[in-house]
This record gives structure tokens, sequence and C-alpha cells, in this order.
């Protein structure tokens, strides 16, 4: 659940990112009181606080949980790991012999106590995550920026890893060079939009260490999390207009594949999207088509971890292949090693916007008659232009109006779209120029025609002859 979908407040501590697998990451949010393990202390370490008052969670800080969950668990979705603020039990973090598969590790989010954590973000110990007591380490930093990578970086230390450090700082502190921004997660690159774990193939690199082996060897006992939807262009997953679906890249060899049938000529948008929260995906993907089997395109746009694209296609068969890739950057990846994650696709229609139009349901005269006004209706339908507004709604309309100008008659609602106005009477064989100009609520104007300069004409043809007398034939 991290494509933009709310989870109520109250299920803060009750998430779960893969209920039931054996193993466990729990971010332990409620305070602990840590004792007999390798720390050596007994300190009854306080709940995860951010506004001064221990006694209960506020909202913010519910929400703030939720989204540290968010990004953790997107870190660990290669990995069959439940990563969760439930409270999974004791029996669930310690591994009581070789034949307990069900371990894990406890991860308190907390402040330094005791002296114990000053001035550091968070602390573990490495290879811990398998450990026969509940060895927990901890997680000092606040906020979104540095607070769920902190949660990461620790438990990879359990599991581990080392750091990834640039040169000679210990730390790589994230790329820089525009988006996406970059960094990877056993590095201190906080408030990158990609954090990443890494092989340590950029320049300047002080670990080459595997995360990915390391994280799965024998002694942690984790799994990878088996292949979602399967690569082969031919045998994709297939695809609903307009229905998302998830997916998720496992490493830098997996590729997604999704069938999808056009149902009609037009133009679709294909978007790729990263999981909203602490991404891990550099997305780019490949469009085929079936019959004849071809590139369509290729989808890797610069400067966004997303992939989006709009194609005009005909009927028919498609195949779309998502992979993940990378941008140099300055002190930034120079492969998509890690850029593996979960994302969402989904294929829709795209309906070109529709314009404001006018009809005329009577037709226009061309024939008028003297003096007497003549009503003139219009269909005027908005379109995706908006509601009009009424006050500024005009027939605008003179007769033999060589440089003179036009006088205004208010246009009138009857119903729905249906919009009336009288022209005015005129003199016979005078020659009636009109048009009509509406204003919509967000002051745009239109006009029918659309040149006004080329208005429509009717000319005063039935003319009252009155007594006029006709010539005498016959004189006497």
């Amino acid at each position: 659940r991290n494509f933009g979908e709310d989870i109520p407040l109250d299920q803060f501590d009750q998430l779960e990112s893969i209920p039931g697998a054996d193993k466990t990451l729990y971010m332990d949010i409620d305070g602990h009181f840590s004792t007999g393990n390798s720390w050596g202390h007994s300190i009854n370490f306080p709940a995860y606080n951010t506004n001064g008052s221990p006694a209960d969670f506020s909202d913010q800080e519910k929400a703030d949980i939720i989204e540290h969950w968010k990004e953790v668990a997107e870190d660990f979705a290669p990995f069959n790991i439940n990563v969760t603020t439930k409270d999974p039990g004791i029996e669930a973090l310690r591994r009581t012999s070789g034949n307990d598969q069900r371990f894990g590790i406890r991860v308190v989010m907390t402040q330094a106590t005791g002296g114990f954590g000053n001035g550091i973000g968070g602390v573990a110990f490495l290879n811990s995550f398998n450990d026969s007591i509940d060895n927990p380490c901890f997680a000092f930093n606040k906020g979104l920026g540095a607070g769920p990578m902190t949660v990461s970086h620790e438990a990879g230390h359990t599991l581990g890893l080392r750091h990834d450090g640039l040169n000679s700082s210990e730390y790589h502190p994230g790329s820089s060079g525009g988006s996406p921004s970059w960094g990877p997660i056993m590095g201190a690159p906080f408030g990158r939009e990609l954090a990443q774990w890494s092989i340590g193939d950029y320049a300047g690199a002080t670990q080459t260490e595997n995360d990915y082996t390391r994280i799965t060897s024998s002694s942690n006992g984790v799994s990878r999390i088996p292949d979602d939807n399967g690569g082969d262009v031919f045998s994709g997953t297939q695809l609903t207009l307009d229905t998302p679906a998830e997916g998720l890249i496992d490493d830098q060899f997996d590729v997604d594949s999704f069938q999808i049938t056009i149902p009609s000529d037009g133009d679709y948008q294909i978007s790729v999207i990263n999981a909203e929260r602490g991404p891990n995906l550099d997305a780019m993907f490949t469009l085929y088509e079936q019959d004849p089997f071809g590139i369509v395109g290729i989808t890797d746009p610069q400067g966004t971890a997303d992939a989006v694209e709009t194609y005009p296609l005909t009927a028919g068969d498609y195949v779309i292949v998502i992979d993940g890739t990378f941008e140099s950057k300055t002190r930034g990846p120079s492969s998509d090693w890690g850029s593996a994650g979960a994302y969402q696709i989904t294929v829709t229609e795209v309906i070109p916007p529709q314009p404001l139009e006018f009809t005329f349901p009577n037709g226009l005269p061309t024939d008028l008659t003297e003096g007497q006004p003549t009503t003139l209706t219009v269909n005027i339908d908005p379109g995706d232009d908006g509601p009009l507004n009424a006050a500024a709604s005009f027939l605008f309309y003179g007769y033999d109006v060589v440089g003179q100008p036009f006088l205004p008659v208010q246009l009138v609602n009857t119903s729905g779209n249906l919009w009336e106005a009288d022209l005015p009477g005129g003199d016979c064989g005078q020659t009636a120029s009109f048009y009509f100009s509406v204003t919509n609520q967000a002051n745009t104007t239109f006009e029918s025609p659309v040149d006004p300069t080329m208005p429509y004409n009717a000319e005063v043809t039935d003319c009252d002859t009155g007594n006029d007398c006709l010539a005498d034939d016959n004189s006497y």
C-alpha cells in the first residue's frame, strides 16, 4: 500500500508488509526496556516522540510512523521479510536453535536515553539478525528525511552489511546534479529521492560487497520474493485498460512483462509510477506491438524516476516490458544494479479536451422581416471549458455597420445549453450583421463565428408595402 492509498491513522501500530513471513523487521515505536542483551545496559527507552508529549501518539506522529513504515517496507520489498509496526512477540525475533527459522530484528525507534545514543543517528551490532537473544538495534534520527533510511540502514548492519563510503568519507552523502537524486542505503544520503542497496559500482566506492547476496546469506536465512510478473515478451501478465496493476522489479536482472489489448485507434498513456514514499526503482519500459512484432518505442525519461509516455496506437495487442534503469549523476550511480522496487502500471486512453461548441438548432436566418425582431436560438455546449458567465454572454449586431460599432443584446439561458436573444428589426433592404460572444467562469471568451470580423449576415427582404399605389396602366 504505497501508491497513494490512505492508511487509517489508527492502523499505525498494526502495519505488516508480508504477514506470516518467517523473518521479521519489527519497527518498535512504543518504547522498549533494553536489558539482558549484548548492549550490557538496562535502559527503559521511551516511545517514538516528536512533539514533546510522550504520553500518547499525536495524529501527526501516527501519520509519520505510517510513512516511515512505507519507506522501510519498500527498501525490503525484494526480500521475504515482514516489515511491521505490530509487536510480533519475542519468539519472532530470536533464533532459539539451528532449526528455528522464525526470527528477526527489533529496531527501536526512540531517542538517546541514559547517555546511550547521544550524538548519533543510530547504532546496531553487525550480524545480529539471527542472534539467539532479542538483541535490538536503535534508530534515533527523526523526520521523514532521515528516520526511515536510518531504520533500514541499522537493520542492514544486523544483516551483515557495512558502510558504503565515497573516497575518504565513510558515508556516501548521496548524489548531486538534479533529479532523481540518489544514494546507497548503507551510506548517509538523507533526503535523496532514490535510496538503493548497492554493490559499490560507483566511482570512489569504499565498499563493493553485494548487498543482496549478503542479506540472503544462509546465516540470515532470508529468501527472495518470488517473481510476480514474468519477463517473457510473448506471455506477460494481462492488463486491463484504466485498471492499475502493481509489480516489483526484484533486481537488475528482473524485467516484468504485461500484455494489453487496445480496443480502438487513439492516443494512450502508459504510466509506470514508483512507490509514493521512499522509491527504490528508476523505471523505464519498452512497448512492443505483437502483430507484426516490433518495438513501438522505449521510454526512459531523464529527470524523473517514473516512466510516463503517450503513444498513438492502432487497435491491436501490445506488450509492455518494465525494467530498472539509472541516470548518471555527480557522485551518482554508474549502473542500474540497485534499481529495484515496487511500481504501479496503468494504461489509459487520452481523450482530447472537448472545446466549447456553438450549434444552431433552428438554423440561422438569412432573410428578415422589416421592423420585426427575430429570435435567435443557440445551443452552447461548454465541453471541458466549464460553465458560462451569463452576465458576460451576448449577441452583438448591427445594420449596415460599415465602420460602426456592434450593439449588444444579452443572451438568456432558456434550458440546459439553450440560449436565446432577439435580433432587433431593421429597415427594408438593410443587411444585419451579427455574432455571438460568451465568457466562461474562468474569464475566457469564445465567439461564433470564430472570427467576428467575418460575422453572420441576413438581409431585410420581407418589407411592409403599406398603401402604396400601383401605376395606372389605363389613362383617360
